[in-house]
């Protein structure tokens, strides 16, 4: 069974909320925080830049990479836009 966002507890969210993570967009690169992946509206101000924006769309969730459930910071929308060329797993 592949772990979801949707189920995830307000406490484990919390907890992956101050883990940081870089990404290299223009001059923008972090660190950033997990906690405003997590947010699902928009302010008002924003709503009337993005009228079409889906929260559900832009809101990560785990992919299955192997046996693993991974969670990147992307909205699932652009999941079918990744590919996996290799994984490595490691048995201790």
């Amino acid at each position: 069974m592949m772990l979801k966002v949707e189920n995830l507890t307000n406490e484990t969210k919390a907890k992956i909320g101050k883990v940081r993570w870089n990404r290299f967009i223009g001059k923008h690169e972090g660190p950033f925080g997990w906690e405003g992946q997590f947010k699902t509206e928009l302010s008002p101000e924003m709503k009337k830049y993005f009228k079409d924006y889906d929260s559900i769309a832009e809101t990560p969730q785990f992919i299955e990479i192997g046996n693993y459930d991974i969670l990147l910071p992307v909205g699932r929308k652009h999941h079918p836009n990744i590919t996996i060329l290799n994984h490595f797993s490691v048995r201790i």
